[in-house]
């Protein structure tokens, strides 16, 4: 690791985090949207990563790459991960989505980047004087967070606007722990206790789905997940019938008794009103209303409104976990 002083000289974080910010909102204020919900550090804040790589790549001998993740504060951070990227997994890698997708596998492991906010930022450095000032600072190490504040809000116009999005990292990325998701809808704690990995596996892929702004298959999934939550909900007031009823009368009638192997939302709500008389109109017109959000939501959706409709999805994950779920 390598202090942020020792390269940048007299750029102290500060200086860094606002040189990004300025080119990132004047970015922002060239695409000239109304909707900056869309844009993560206009209401998040930000922690910047800089690693600089092993790089040997004709005349361009030096790369940097970026990205920001969800943070208390903002912050900025800089390592030299150049001994730990000098192999050749590393240097055969076919592009920088690769290279990085290896970065996140192996070095930055624990890491929850925000997809849009990778950046790559290569130079030259044909003796010291091309690549470093007369006091020792960095050219293109303080370049960097200029060129990727402008790149950031760029790629979350790209990807809210024209629903482009690119896997930049492995299956296996864990967005259920995201800071974002857990302060806002809890799921870390709601699948915490519901300890199903089928069901971590099914709100995790509409997370995915989320982030990469693929917004019809994100509604489609948050209404499997709901589905998905409803009986198990069911599965638990079984039990709880079970528990208050004799064998004999439990064995005549119970919630999950002749449930079709292919439930739809009306079949659960039937059940619930069947068996809890404390299930009313209010809980049956939110989960009626859930699903025609869904429904609402196709491959030419405008991207904002149907953002707004996978929030509102979310939320709903959340309420029937606490409205539902914990009633049995």
């Amino acid at each position: 690791m390598v202090t942020n002083m020792e390269i940048f000289k007299d750029l102290t974080d500060a200086d860094l985090i606002e040189n990004a910010k300025e080119t990132y909102n004047k970015e922002i204020d060239y695409i000239g949207m109304d909707d900056l919900s869309i844009f993560s550090w206009k209401n998040k804040h930000l922690k910047l990563t800089m690693l600089k790589v092993f790089w040997d790549n004709g005349n361009d001998n030096m790369a940097m790459f970026m990205y920001a993740e969800i943070s208390d504060k903002d912050d900025f951070i800089y390592s030299d991960i150049t001994d730990r990227t000098h192999n050749i997994q590393f240097e055969t890698s076919n592009n920088n989505l690769e290279r990085f997708a290896y970065i996140k596998r192996n070095i930055i492991k624990d890491a929850k980047p925000i997809f849009s906010s990778l950046f790559t930022h290569t130079g030259s450095s044909y003796s010291l004087h091309s690549s470093y000032t007369e006091d020792g600072s960095n050219i293109l190490a303080e370049m960097a967070p200029y060129y990727w504040g402008k790149e950031f809000a760029k790629n979350e116009y790209l990807k809210a606007s024209k629903n482009l999005s690119k896997n930049l990292l492995d299956d296996s990325l864990d967005l259920v722990n995201n800071k974002y998701y857990t302060d806002r809808f809890h799921f870390n704690e709601i699948l915490n206790d519901i300890n199903s990995e089928q069901f971590t596996l099914e709100l995790n892929d509409c997370l995915k789905a989320y982030e990469h702004g693929f917004w019809f298959v994100c509604a489609t999934g948050i209404g499997s997940v709901i589905e998905h939550l409803l009986y198990l909900s069911l599965k638990r007031l079984d039990n709880k019938y079970k528990a208050e009823h004799t064998v004999k009368e439990y064995i005549k009638k119970h919630p999950l008794k002749g449930l079709s192997k292919d439930p739809t939302k009306m079949d659960y709500i039937n059940r619930f009103e069947q068996y809890d008389k404390d299930f009313n109109y209010r809980t049956e017109n939110h989960i009626n209303s859930t699903f025609i959000l869904r429904n609402s939501i196709d491959h030419y959706s405008s991207g904002y409104s149907s953002k707004s409709i996978c929030d509102m999805m979310f939320q709903g994950i959340a309420d029937f976990y606490e409205g539902i779920y914990l009633r049995y």
